[in-house]
């Protein structure tokens, strides 16, 4: 297995990387996450209907429902993430030279560790998407209409879609962009198609745990009470294709355009922060 080494940043560069990173992901990728969530909900028709009753509000607006939560997201869902995928390298691994295996572990590892500092802003997200208003707004409803125990009530969904997330993000993506360099030796080329493929495979691998995330963050009724009976209940009512095809394609979608922006940003902004924060 071959090794990958990188330009090392510390502790504090390896956040704020990330932090800038998702940023310019989130702002440039959110139109589609609102066209998933709507899609994988069942509600796409009421999307549709938001378009066709804007009470003063510029259509194109309504996509960038949820970008706020997610721009404070990015925290947790990027800062965070490369601060721990930086560290466990080198204190767990013990190397800046990780083999494929080791990128694809220790990228698993991050998704999982993340996932209880993501939920309650994923939930305000979710809130903010469906039924608008402030992020302060939405906030308050998701407190008063669950309580904080609420807020961290999708995390087992959260952390397996995170796991097979970030597990491609930091490791399967590099591995393939590798394998690429025979065949594309242009280096933005290169990033574009290997961020695109495994941000597609990855988008598909874990639709059905970001579907069940979806149901769950927006149950009012109790119908999905869990990540066990929310897969059950799909799969009653839609059969097993229902966790992989509804809101698939489009997640799929989603998830390639956010890699090329996530990974393209990340590599652009790394190189402004070696001057401060390399080691």
């Amino acid at each position: 297995m071959s090794a990958h080494t990188e330009l090392q940043l510390n502790a504090a560069g390896s956040f704020i990387l990330g932090l800038s990173a998702d940023v310019v992901a989130v702002l440039a990728t959110q139109p589609l996450d609102v066209v998933k969530s709507y899609k994988q909900s069942g509600k796409f028709e009421e999307l549709k209907a938001l378009f066709r009753n804007t009470k003063g509000i510029p259509p194109v607006g309504k996509l960038w429902h949820g970008s706020v939560a997610n721009c404070a997201g990015a925290v947790p869902q990027g800062g965070l993430p490369f601060l721990i995928n930086a560290l466990t390298a080198r204190y767990l691994f013990k190397s800046d030279s990780l083999s494929d295996s080791q990128l694809v572990t220790n990228g698993m590892m991050t998704g999982l560790i993340t996932a209880c500092f993501v939920a309650p802003l994923d939930r305000v997200g979710k809130e903010q998407q469906f039924h608008g208003g402030s992020t302060l707004q939405a906030s308050q409803r998701t407190l008063r209409q669950h309580g904080m125990r609420g807020l961290f009530k999708a995390i087992p969904p959260i952390a397996a879609r995170d796991a097979i997330v970030f597990g491609t993000f930091f490791g399967g993506r590099k591995v393939v962009e590798s394998r690429l360099q025979e065949y594309i030796p242009q280096d933005a080329l290169r990033e574009t198609v290997a961020s695109a493929t495994t941000g597609a495979f990855a988008g598909g691998l874990s639709n059905a745990f970001d579907r069940a995330n979806t149901l769950m963050q927006e149950d009012k009724a109790g119908a999905y009470p869990t990540l066990r009976r929310t897969l059950q209940t799909i799969v009653q009512k839609e059969g097993v294709k229902g966790l992989a095809t509804k809101g698939g394609g489009i997640r799929s979608l989603f998830m390639g355009a956010y890699y090329i922006a996530l990974g393209g940003a990340s590599e652009r902004i790394k190189p402004h922060l070696t001057t401060v924060f390399g080691t």
